[in-house]
C-alpha cells in the first residue's frame, strides 16, 4: 500500500479517527503512514493527546460550530449521523473542529507569541461633501447604524446648502474599516474596508441610485415602482427588494454580485441578466455576465461578523485580510500564493490569532514586521 500520502489527506484521516469514523482501509493507510517515520508518529500522538484537546482555541459562536462541522463532514464525505449525546461530546466536536481548521497552534509544535499585535478593523468612515468642500469624520457606530439622511440634513441646515441634482456626497471607508448606514428609503448598506459609496444630494424614496467602489452588503427596501440601482465600473444592478453582496474593487479582475434573497437585474454594456437566488454573477473587462452557483455563507459571512474561506488560495485570502487588518503581505515565493486553505473565524479576532491557525495548519511561517508588513514563507515540518 502506498504510504506517500498528501499531508492534507493525512489531516482528513486524523480528523476521522478522532470522530471514530475511519473505514478499515483508511485506518490501515493511516497506521502505515504513522509507522513510516518517528516524525509522523509524534504528530499523530500530539493530535490525539489530552494536552492538544484541552488547549485548542475555541470559537464562542455555537452556531458556527454546527455550521462549520456540517460543512466539514460534507468535505470529508462523512455521511453518518453524528449525535451529540452529552456536553463532553459537544465540547469534543468543537475542539476537534476549531483545533484542526482554526486553531492549529498546538498541532505542529509550539508557536512563539508575536510582539506586534495587529487588531481587526473597526467602524470608521469619512463623508466628503463637494458642495461645501469639506469632509466629516462620521461617528463610530459599533453595532449601530448611522441614519444617513438625518446626518446630511443636519449638515445642510448648518451650512445652508441647497440640494442640487449635480451634487454628490461620498462616504469613504479606509483600510481597516467598515461602516453601516441607513438611507432615506430604509435601505441598509454595510460598506466593507477600502470602499466608497457615492450618493446624489437629492437621493430620495423615488430617486434611488448610488455608485459603489469596493464591497458592500445591501438590504434593499422593496419598491417595484422605484427600483434601487447600484452602479459599478462594469455593471449596473437594478434591485427589486433583496439582500445581496457586491464586490467591485478597482484592483480586482471581476465585479462579483451574489444574490441571497429577492430579485436583481444586471445590466452591462454587453448584456442583461436576471440574477437567480443563490448565484454569483462575475463581470470582467469584456462586460460579459457569467453566472455560477454561490457559497452564500462564504460570500456574506463578513456582514455577519465572520471570515469564511472555503478552499481558497492563500493569495485570495490575504487580499481580503490586507484590507480588513490594514496590512501589507509579502511572499518568499510564488508557490506559497497557491496554498489552498479552509477556515471560518470571528472577524474581530486579532490577525495574530488567525496567523497561528494558518501557520500551523499549512506548514507556513508568518512573520509580522514593523509597519504592519507580513512576510509569509514556507517551512519544512520535518526539520522542526
Amino acid at each position: 500500500m502506498n504510504t506517500n500520502i498528501d499531508l492534507n489527506e493525512v489531516k482528513r484521516l486524523l480528523l476521522k479517527k478522532l470522530s471514530n469514523s475511519l473505514s478499515e482501509t483508511e485506518e490501515q493507510l493511516l497506521n502505515q503512514w504513522i509507522n513510516t517515520s518517528p516524525q509522523n508518529r509524534a504528530l499523530a500522538q500530539k493530535i490525539h493527546s489530552s494536552f492538544f484537546l484541552t488547549h485548542a482555541i475555541l470559537d464562542e459562536n455555537e452556531l458556527s460550530y454546527r455550521n462549520s462541522w456540517q460543512r466539514l463532514r460534507h468535505n470529508i464525505k462523512y455521511t453518518q449521523h453524528f449525535l451529540i449525546r452529552s456536553p463532553q461530546y459537544k465540547w469534543l466536536v468543537a475542539t476537534i473542529l476549531t483545533g484542526l481548521i482554526l486553531a492549529g497552534s498546538y498541532l505542529f509544535g509550539n508557536f512563539q507569541t508575536k510582539e506586534i499585535t495587529i487588531t481587526a478593523g473597526t467602524s470608521k468612515a469619512v463623508l466628503y461633501t463637494p458642495s461645501s468642500e469639506e469632509e466629516y469624520t462620521l461617528p463610530q457606530t459599533e453595532n449601530q447604524v448611522l441614519n444617513y439622511s438625518q446626518f446630511i440634513n443636519k449638515i445642510n441646515r448648518q451650512k445652508s446648502i441647497a440640494l442640487s441634482p449635480d451634487l454628490y456626497h461620498t462616504i469613504t471607508v479606509p483600510r481597516g474599516g467598515e461602516y453601516l448606514l441607513l438611507l432615506e428609503d430604509s435601505t441598509l448598506i454595510h460598506l466593507g474596508p477600502e470602499s466608497s459609496l457615492t450618493i446624489p444630494a437629492n437621493f430620495s424614496r423615488t430617486n434611488r441610485t448610488v455608485n459603489l467602489s469596493g464591497e458592500a452588503y445591501a438590504i434593499v427596501y422593496k419598491d417595484s415602482l422605484h427600483p434601487f440601482t447600484i452602479q459599478t465600473e462594469k455593471v449596473d444592478i437594478h434591485v427589486l427588494g433583496t439582500k445581496l453582496n457586491i464586490e467591485a474593487y478597482d484592483d480586482e479582475k471581476y465585479v462579483k454580485v451574489t444574490l441571497e434573497e429577492g430579485k436583481a437585474e444586471l445590466h452591462s454594456a454587453k448584456e442583461f441578466q436576471m440574477l437567480p437566488i443563490g448565484y454569483t454573477a462575475s463581470i470582467g473587462e469584456d462586460k460579459h455576465i457569467v453566472l455560477s452557483k454561490a457559497n452564500i455563507y462564504e460570500c456574506t459571512a463578513w456582514h455577519y461578523n465572520r471570515l469564511s474561506f472555503d478552499n481558497q488560495t492563500l493569495e485570495n485570502i490575504m487580499k481580503k485580510l490586507e484590507r480588513w487588518y490594514n496590512i501589507e503581505v509579502a511572499y518568499s515565493s510564488d508557490n506559497i500564493r497557491n496554498f489552498h486553505i479552509t477556515m471560518d473565524i470571528n472577524k474581530y479576532e486579532s490577525f495574530n490569532k488567525l496567523a497561528q491557525a494558518i501557520e500551523k495548519m499549512n506548514e507556513l511561517k508568518i512573520q509580522i514586521k514593523k509597519n504592519k508588513v507580513v512576510l509569509i514563507s514556507e517551512r519544512n515540518l520535518n526539520q522542526e
